[in-house]
């Protein structure tokens, strides 16, 4: 990380915590029993382990054309989060962006048996019941058909850990970490990874060795991302089951409350989220005080707005 909070190629601090709220679940980690670990283990190498967190969430996404420009639009898209008793008609998260050729991404996620929107008309249908950026979103033309996907866990395996490994292999994308595709950090975690290789081999490492420093700078990609996209899981996690969590957890889930629900109000507050989101930016960012305050002042005039 820089100082500006920017990610440089390959570049990073091991550690660093923002706000996301993730801790370890009884889950936890365990061995990973793949085809590559089972390879590693008859050839005398240490396995990863593999970290799982249980996130069985449903989504949709739909492609609808978007007649005004980006830079007219009130706010660069909104991602909004609901607790399990707001009536939401089953949505647990939606998220709604402008995107190239004048259209808008837009995505209803649903945990367990909720599967919300799998048609165009149950989609629209649904996000009528949401906050207004998502009629709005919905509402030119559909491009294509409405898009489902299923997953059952969040994943990653730590490849720091390991003592023996082969020399001159790596792993990338989701070999390492798989999660949450909600916040859309899949892509953009997997060209940091390669573009953390980069850096590594630019270096003159020795090949005949680990790739120990390539998985270090790969773990502040994979920690950054597993920070934002399975923070909300664990936090719902956490809430479904009654869980006490510690005190500086509470209160970066608090600070993530604040943000992404002010992202529905203040579109400065939406680019710094989406800075973050897009991995253009570190999660710390987002506890900057100025921005908290921004955040929670437009939740305070948001009802005199109306």
């Amino acid at each position: 990380m820089r100082g500006d909070g920017e990610f440089p190629s390959g570049a990073g601090r091991v550690g660093q915590r923002g706000v996301g709220g993730v801790r370890r679940r009884p889950l936890g980690k365990d061995i990973d029993h793949d085809a590559e670990s089972n390879w590693l283990g008859q050839d005398g190498h240490d396995q990863p382990g593999l970290e799982r967190l249980e996130a069985p969430i449903n989504y949709a996404t739909g492609l609808f054309t978007r007649p005004v420009d980006i830079a007219e639009l009130e706010a660069p898209g909104a991602l909004a989060l609901f607790s399990p008793d707001y009536p939401s008609g089953g949505v647990s998260v939606a998220a709604a962006n402008p995107i190239e050729d004048e259209r808008w991404i837009v995505m209803l996620m649903g945990y367990g048996d909720s599967r919300p929107g799998r048609t165009v008309g149950a989609f629209r249908e649904a996000c009528a019941e949401l906050p207004p950026i998502l009629t709005t979103a919905t509402a030119g033309a559909v491009i294509g058909d409405v898009v489902t996907y299923h997953q059952a866990e969040s994943r990653r395996r730590h490849f720091t850990d390991v003592s023996r490994f082969p020399a001159r292999l790596v792993s990338v994308g989701d070999a390492v970490a798989s999660f949450n595709p909600v916040y859309g950090q899949g892509m953009s975690s997997a060209a940091l990874h390669a573009s953390c290789l980069a850096f590594h081999l630019g270096g003159g490492p020795d090949l005949g060795s680990v790739a120990r420093e390539f998985f270090r700078l790969q773990q502040v990609v994979v920690d950054v991302a597993w920070a934002v996209s399975a923070g909300g899981d664990a936090a719902r996690l956490d809430a479904r089951d009654g869980t006490d969590v510690p005190e500086d957890i509470a209160r970066q889930r608090w600070a993530v409350e604040q943000i992404t629900a002010a992202t529905l109000l203040d579109g400065n507050v939406t680019r710094a989220f989406n800075n973050v989101s897009y991995m253009l930016r570190h999660p710390a960012t987002l506890a900057d005080p100025a921005l908290l305050a921004r955040a929670v002042a437009a939740h305070q005039e948001a009802p005199m707005a109306t």
